[in-house]
């Protein structure tokens, strides 16, 4: 007997909303001073809503920035990953398993107006890639997040720019 793939789906986007200083990139993270994490941009996506528009929708809400004006977000994600099958239990005390599903978008900042506006956000923080893969320090990224991150091993071609 072979055991059929879950049908229960997480699906989640997470936006590399990278900035340029000095030639040298950096990353966009959120922080919050009620968690000791802080965060890369993510989104659930919402019935009849691709991943590239749920990640669109968020940026938008979560940093007040304008879609199309100022930030684009990639036509296509850098990395689609599945991640394996995991147990959880349901309101109802049945468990059920899950896959997860998780695409990882670049963003790009673009118009003087948006860059503005995230300038005068004291929540909003511009990381190395070397920051968002540290596993200890005074600062982390979420621990989810990172290990994403580290899965997905795209952020590694970025170093040489930094």
């Amino acid at each position: 007997m072979t055991k059929s793939r879950p049908t229960a789906l997480n699906q989640t986007a997470l936006a590399l909303i990278r900035r340029w200083f000095d030639g040298r990139p950096r990353w966009l993270v959120l922080s919050n001073d009620n968690e000791s994490a802080t965060r890369l941009i993510e989104a659930e996506r919402l019935e009849k809503e691709s991943l590239r528009e749920s990640i669109d929708r968020e940026i938008a809400w979560e940093l007040g920035l304008r879609r199309r004006k100022d930030y684009i977000v990639s036509n296509v994600p850098r990395l689609h990953l599945e991640s394996p099958v995991f147990q959880r239990e349901t309101c109802s005390g049945k468990t059920e398993e899950r896959f997860n599903v998780v695409e990882f978008f670049l963003v790009e900042l673009y118009g003087k107006q948006g860059r503005d506006e995230l300038d005068q956000k004291t929540h909003v923080e511009w990381w190395t890639v070397d920051q968002l893969l540290n596993p200890s320090g005074a600062t982390l990224l979420q621990e989810r997040q990172r290990t994403l991150l580290e899965i997905a091993d795209i952020l590694n071609e970025e170093r040489k720019h930094e």
